[in-house]
């Protein structure tokens, strides 16, 4: 068995991998739920420290809401089986920020490009984010909120999603904002939020903090007949 590690390329020497968050925010006004979360993005970061996901609240409506996607190159991976897969995140906060009781969500994405240039290339890919879930949710507040990785193991939907000879690409997501079934039931009031957020690929701290796919992989089997 192998055991590889992958990292998305920090902004200053992107080429073909990238990680960012992506935002939609507007004007506080009638933003209901349904509405606020299926429009345009409006902002990204593919060179901040973080990575973030978030929906939060103004005074009577919805103003915030954030997502974010890593690539990552796994073409080294070839004709070899796939056996077991995890994503693993530093939290860069030192405690949950979760007025609505709310889960983080590992799933796909489909970035229009695999890395970016400038900022404004990626904010479309807000809405890109989503459509399968690629492991358990993660309550905000069961997070590590230390200096040690959280894992997300990845179900066989994520493995499947692994690019063996490309690129392999991911999304952080609110559950709420994922699943879209029911508006959270706390009541919304200014700046409320649940918040999920770990170093990128562009921090600078002391030790390994980057957000990071970890494959277990090994060379197929391939049977073969003995003659006597």
């Amino acid at each position: 068995m192998t055991h590889t590690t992958y990292y998305s390329q920090a902004s200053a020497a992107q080429s073909e991998t990238h990680d960012a968050y992506l935002t939609r925010s507007t004007d506080p006004t009638n933003n209901t739920w349904a509405s606020f979360r299926t429009g345009a993005g409006t902002h990204s970061s593919y060179d901040s420290a973080s990575l973030l996901a978030r929906i939060m609240s103004g005074s009577s409506a919805w103003i915030v809401f954030m997502r974010s996607q890593m690539t990552y190159n796994t073409s080294d991976i070839g004709t070899d089986d796939i056996t077991s897969a995890k994503w693993e995140s530093v939290a860069r906060d030192t405690s949950a920020t979760d007025h609505f009781t709310a889960s983080v969500t590992l799933c796909a994405s489909n970035p229009t490009y695999n890395s970016y240039s400038t900022a404004g290339d990626s904010a479309n890919d807000y809405s890109r984010v989503g459509t399968t879930k690629y492991s358990a949710d993660l309550a905000l507040a069961s997070q590590t909120y230390d200096s040690t990785y959280t894992v997300f193991t990845m179900n066989a939907a994520g493995i499947a999603a692994i690019d063996k000879t490309g690129i392999t690409k991911l999304g952080i997501i609110i559950r709420e904002d994922f699943e879209d079934t029911t508006e959270p039931s706390e009541t919304i009031a200014l700046y409320n939020m649940s918040e999920w957020k770990c170093w990128s690929t562009d921090e600078t701290e002391s030790g390994e903090r980057r957000p990071r796919l970890v494959v277990t992989h090994a060379s197929a089997f391939t049977p073969k007949a003995i003659m006597f």
